[in-house]
């Protein structure tokens, strides 16, 4: 088996190289000769002249972003856009007619992205709709020629085919010469270009015809950028062929049939030896000639020649050599007869059917894909809306009007002002926001309240992720989407939403209102907002092993985590002003109140496989253990904002005691338990920590631990105190060695508010004793030191300190630094913490 010549092959492929490029030529000169009796294209796009006499100023082009570097590229969105290959494309899909949905296809064969990314003059920022005006501007033009010339070559061939004119046509172009041997010299390769361009362009009827005189019809404001609306893209799926296929016939049919002569060897117009065929034979040369070419330029089909070539090709074109290598004397060919080999194609007839019961499917969803990416509707679109029509619309109940309502109030929440901070000031609306809670409470709660929750038996907090696995599992099983759920729609309503749909949107609309800094306080102070927002979240008692199920019949599982989440977001806002003191008041909702908003909370903080070290937290994040200062991400965004919800909500004491009244001790042990987890312990954990969004992370967590120390009872304290396991001094203790002898000089000024909590939080703990019970001392609560307070006041303190294993340690080397020594509280804390029972020692 002889291999390839690669000096063949090479050649091959450069002629290849050369009729593409004569190709992209004819196409440049015949789009050049379409538009130029009317808009002539720039000299730039296509290398022809300005006609004589015309004024380039006048150009409707010459906004046009022409490409420097390559003749008949245009940028787009940054990117050279090939107008040769452009319309090959659309020409592979069959023309403009089939391109009516489908112009984001092309996108991504030129690299573009899908929308522009500056701005348009026009507003029409899709670089789909930009193709499409390019190619109806620019191209549709020669499109059409070029169809027209096809479709008469292809009536001028199957006249050709008809008895008689066939023989004549054959003789008439046999006796001219036939096709000049591009072999033969530069002159007769110049000669077979030009007829090349020639049966290109000047055969083309419709080349002359003039385009629309105005410019700003052909092409609407082309310094605008081709952003114009003509039509809305659609991707659909795009067929695979190579585009030059597509335009192979007429547009290369000479260069074609000169570089198989070439190949071939071929005899040119001055060759006396070969003999012309004719009839049968003629026919029978010219399939052979035909499945050469297939074979040579398809490289699916080429064969692998043996050491011999065929007997007919070698017998028809060369002739004999002789001994002395001279030619021998032309001797006439033997023709061998082959039978007609034909391809016979079956298309069977088919009906496009673009109805369905008299329905135009194609205006349909054309018509939905307006709908779909049709813009916002703006601001200053709606005008003047009155406030107590949508209050009346509200309280209705109506459809139509519920829903007009709901979206107006939406937009309220979001409009902007030109002098002053966005948002929409709902005390000075009162009637629409009692209009909404009404709404959640009808469709969102069943019967009043049940305070029967503060005595009921203690059950495990259900996390977040816990939550989001139980949507997770119980979609994946098989037919899980027929089967009817907690929170589906109810059919007997009619077509109308469903009801946690409209939950959804009306605790957006509070979500939004809670962003304007003016209703904060009115939000915080309102005595149902808060009370019916924490319901909404709240889940029904149920087994252990069967699915959590919203309290609410309108929420499905889904709607209850965003729900979640949204009143996360409120509390994040409003959480300073919330005031749930219990003190001189006999109702049960503040209490009820802090119970589920630590409910809440907890669920986001006390998952045990999230309550993880810093280091953790990026692992879990997918970053490397290796820390990269620019590109460290920042702490779990919900855990860190319900931290801060937690730090600003039970700041104040009356809220922590209401929180010391309603929450079990079981939580609160396994938020603490969490929090801790959740403290730097390793070195990396320190580098990580350095960064100042993961300093504030540690911050809120120290401010959390310091909060429940307070807050716990008497026998929490001792638990958390004498518990190994969680070993919470030895935590507390190296995070503020940490911060203060391991940390550089002029670097601890940044962690003097993490050392303070740490140390009260220790001190808290030591005592063990109630925060709230003030029958026993009139002091203030926290009052530390070696057996003096402050202001004088003596108190000596009895028992062991918590952390006395380690007095000489912190004696001599933590007391003594310089950030301790000068602060008061914290060295007497410090000082108190180290403490040794003389009195019980063993003398």
């Amino acid at each position: 088996m002889a291999h390839a010549n690669p000096a063949v092959m090479q050649q091959q492929l450069l002629l290849q190289q050369q009729q593409q490029h004569q190709k992209r030529r004819q196409f440049l000169h015949g789009l050049a000769s379409v538009h130029m009796r009317s808009n002539p294209l720039p000299p730039e796009l296509v290398g022809t002249p300005w006609p004589a006499g015309y004024d380039p100023a006048q150009s409707p082009w010459k906004g046009l972003d022409i490409s420097r570097t390559e003749l008949g590229h245009i940028r787009i969105a940054g990117k050279d856009v090939d107008l040769y290959r452009f319309w090959a494309l659309v020409s592979q899909v069959g023309g403009i007619a089939k391109m009516d949905q489908q112009w984001p296809s092309l996108l991504r064969h030129f690299d573009l992205p899908d929308q522009h990314p500056d701005p348009q003059p026009s507003g029409q920022q899709s670089v789909a709709v930009t193709l499409n005006r390019l190619f109806m501007h620019i191209l549709a033009p020669f499109d059409e020629a070029y169809k027209r010339n096809v479709r008469e070559q292809q009536a001028r061939a199957g006249m050709r085919m008809q008895p008689g004119v066939q023989q004549g046509m054959q003789g008439g172009a046999q006796g001219a010469g036939g096709v000049p041997d591009v072999m033969s010299g530069p002159s007769q390769l110049n000669q077979a270009q030009s007829i090349a361009g020639d049966s290109f362009n000047m055969n083309m009827p419709g080349m002359n015809q003039s385009m629309p005189n105005n410019p700003s019809q052909a092409f609407d404001s082309a310094a605008a950028g081709l952003g114009g609306q003509t039509s809305q893209p659609h991707t659909p799926q795009m067929p695979q062929h190579s585009p030059t296929n597509s335009i192979g016939g007429a547009l290369g049919m000479v260069a074609s049939s000169l570089l198989s002569q070439q190949m071939h060897g071929t005899p040119s117009a001055g060759s006396t030896s070969a003999q012309e065929p004719n009839g049968a034979d003629a026919d029978a040369e010219g399939r052979k000639r035909k499945m050469r070419q297939s074979e040579e330029f398809d490289p699916k089909r080429v064969r692998q020649r043996t050491g011999g070539s065929d007997s007919s090709d070698m017998r028809a074109s060369l002739p004999p050599s002789g001994m002395n290598g001279q030619s021998a004397p032309a001797a006439a060919p033997r023709t061998i007869r082959q039978p007609s080999r034909r391809k016979i194609e079956y298309v069977p007839f088919s009906r496009e059917v673009d109805t369905d019961g008299g329905r135009d499917l194609a205006a349909i969803q054309k018509e939905y894909a307006r709908a779909a990416h049709r813009p916002m509707k703006d601001m200053n679109e709606w005008g003047q809306v009155d406030v107590d029509a949508v209050t009346m619309s509200l309280r209705s109940r109506i459809s139509t009007e519920l829903s007009y309502g709901l979206t107006t109030f939406t937009l309220l929440t979001l409009m902007q002002y030109p002098k002053r901070e966005p948002g929409f000031p709902i005390a000075q609306a009162p009637d629409l926001l009692e209009e909404v809670l009404d709404i959640l409470e009808d469709v969102g709660l069943e019967g009043d309240e049940d305070d029967t929750v503060l005595g009921a038996p203690v059950t495990p907090v259900k996390t977040y992720r816990e939550l989001v696995n139980a949507v997770l599992e119980d979609g994946s099983r098989p037919f899980a989407g027929l089967e009817r759920k907690h929170g589906s729609k109810d059919y007997n309503i009619g077509p109308r939403p469903r009801h946690g749909e409209t939950i959804l949107t009306v605790t957006n609309i509070i979500r939004n209102l809670s962003n304007f800094a003016d209703n904060h306080e009115y939000l915080a102070k309102h005595d149902r907002v808060l009370t019916i927002m924490l319901r909404l979240c709240m889940l029904s008692a149920s087994a252990a092993d069967d699915l959590p199920s919203p309290a609410s019949p309108a929420l499905s599982l889904q709607d209850l985590l965003i729900l979640r989440k949204d009143t996360l977001y409120l509390l994040v806002n409003i959480a300073g002003a919330v005031d749930l003191s219990i003190s001189g008041s006999t109702s049960k909702t503040p209490l009820l109140n802090a119970r589920r908003a630590f409910e809440l909370l907890s669920s986001f903080l006390s998952d045990p496989v999230e309550s993880v070290s810093p280091l953790g937290c990026l692992l879990l994040s997918g970053v490397p253990a290796t820390i990269n200062p620019q590109s460290t991400p920042s702490p779990p965004s919900i855990a860190d904002t319900a931290l801060e919800v937690y730090t600003r909500l039970f700041q104040p004491d009356d809220n922590r005691h209401a929180l010391s009244k309603a929450a079990p001790q079981e939580w609160l042990w396994t938020f603490l338990e969490s929090l801790v987890h959740r403290l730097p312990v390793s070195n990396t954990d320190f580098q990580v920590v350095m960064r100042d969004v993961w300093l504030g992370y540690v911050e809120k967590i120290l401010m959390a631990i310091f909060t429940i120390a307070f807050l716990a009872p008497p026998q929490l304290k001792k638990r958390i105190k004498m518990d190994r396991e969680l070993a919470f001094p030895k935590v507390l203790l190296r995070l503020v060695k940490r911060f203060t002898v391991l940390t550089p000089q002029e670097a601890r000024m940044y962690f003097t508010i993490c050392v303070r909590r740490a140390v009260e939080a220790l001190k808290l703990i030591d005592d063990a004793e109630d925060s709230f019970d003030t029958s026993q001392s009139s002091s203030p609560t926290l009052m530390f030191g070696m057996g003096y307070g402050e202001h004088g006041e003596s108190r000596i303190e009895t028992g062991t300190g918590l952390l006395s294993g380690y007095q000489d340690e912190i004696t001599w080397n933590l007391m003594l630094q310089r950030e301790i020594f000068t602060d008061p509280i914290v060295f007497a804390e410090l000082e108190s913490l180290v403490r040794v029972d003389r009195l019980a020692s063993v003398p």
